[in-house]
């Protein structure tokens, strides 16, 4: 990889750090991270493979409450050098490389998880400097330090994707074809069963209309709307316009289906 690409590089990790706090043009998305880093490098097509791999995957990360979803950015930046070093090395299967990217994505993605934490706690005191600095009206000091906050982010990924290009590139390629086959295919298969599971539990889901909390939206609601009202069961203790219907089709605890319908 020539210096320009490693620059290149860097500065895609970096706008995808920023990105996974920020949450604004969406550099930090599996299929535009990798993308990116595969248009910089030459290797563009593997690039659009590998990201839309993780990006199928990475539909049902999300935060919830205090729990953070693994970290989409680290993943695909890392797994996306890591599939481009074994590519320009030398003689390495493309297919091997996608895949063995991917399988690490995943402990990647916690690893990234691991650093943005690291990265959260530190920016705790960043808040007392900025409260400071707007209690004597100092805007431009408020800026600067969001400035170093969000910084902070994208150094995150930085700093990993910069090690990574410092590895050379017939050593990833060695190692990639030194690996038996047993390990490559079953690395194969695993990277395709969790896409394939998690492509079909997403399309599922967006299919029946419902989000991560099990809740109905769009044509799901509407559909329960009128299921209720062509199909009422009798009641005696309720109006007709109350009656409840059965929801077999959607997948509600038992407890929840008169709290939130009624």
């Amino acid at each position: 990889m020539n210096p320009i690409s490693i620059v290149l590089v860097i500065l895609v990790a970096l706008l995808a750090g920023m990105e996974g706090v920020l949450d604004e043009w969406q550099f930090h998305q599996p299929l535009v991270a990798c993308t990116l880093i595969g248009l910089v490098t030459g290797h563009i097509q593997e690039g659009i493979l590998l990201g839309g791999s993780l990006q199928m995957m990475a539909l049902g990360w999300a935060n919830v409450g205090a729990a953070v979803a693994p970290d989409a950015a680290l993943a695909s930046v890392a797994s996306a050098i890591i599939m481009v070093q074994g590519l320009s090395g030398g003689s390495a299967d493309t297919q091997t490389a996608i895949t063995t990217a991917i399988a690490l994505a995943v402990p990647l993605s916690v690893a990234g998880l691991f650093l943005t934490m690291l990265c959260r706690t530190a920016a705790i005191p960043i808040v007392h400097f900025m409260d400071a600095a707007a209690e004597t009206g100092n805007f431009r000091a408020i800026e600067m330090w969001q400035i170093i906050a969000i910084l902070m982010q994208g150094v995150r990924i930085a700093i990993p994707a910069a090690l990574l290009c410092a590895v050379p590139a017939e050593a990833v390629t060695g190692m990639l074809n030194s690996m038996p086959e047993w390990l490559s295919g079953g690395m194969s298969v695993g990277g395709g069963m969790v896409v394939r599971r998690r492509r079909h539990g997403c399309c599922s889901r967006l299919r029946n209309g419902h989000q991560h909390d099990g809740r109905p939206r769009g044509l799901a609601l509407l559909r329960t709307r009128l299921h209720r009202r062509l199909h009422p069961r009798p009641d005696p203790h309720r109006p007709w316009w109350r009656w409840p219907v059965p929801g077999h089709h959607l997948p509600w605890p038992q407890g929840l289906r008169q709290a939130e319908w009624w």
